[in-house]
């Protein structure tokens, strides 16, 4: 019988700790990003004109090529780096060093996905 109450115990804590974060610390949600609308952009629900989503693209396009972004993919390469295999005591380090690696792809591929975006064709 305690077995069976610890297990619901157990079960019960996980199911309420992932709500309590999923509702209460999850503050970015699907509506806050961008998305593509007709030939705008929409961010936060709030719909860009024309205009002001080429200039988004431009940013992205002007952005992806500077110095200052190879510059901070380089820092954060050696940063994760230097913690996954030069101050890694635990598999928490590794993981998290990963973890900044995967990030910065998913920045790269966001900019480099922004960029590419033709407005006059794009439907979605």
């Amino acid at each position: 019988m305690r077995r069976v109450i610890r297990l619901i115990c157990r079960w019960f804590k996980k199911d309420l700790l992932t709500y309590l974060v999923r509702n209460l610390f999850n503050t970015i949600s699907e509506d806050d990003i961008l998305k593509i609308v007709g030939n705008n952009f929409v961010v936060k629900g709030k719909k860009y004109q024309s205009k002001y989503s080429q200039i988004i693209i431009s940013e992205a396009q002007h952005f992806s090529k500077t110095q200052l972004w190879k510059i901070l993919q380089d820092d954060i390469k050696y940063k994760a780096n230097k913690m996954m295999f030069d101050e890694s005591k635990t598999e928490h380090d590794l993981v998290a060093g990963k973890l900044w690696l995967y990030t910065l792809d998913c920045m790269r591929s966001r900019i480099e996905q922004i960029s590419k975006i033709s407005l006059s064709n794009s439907r979605r």
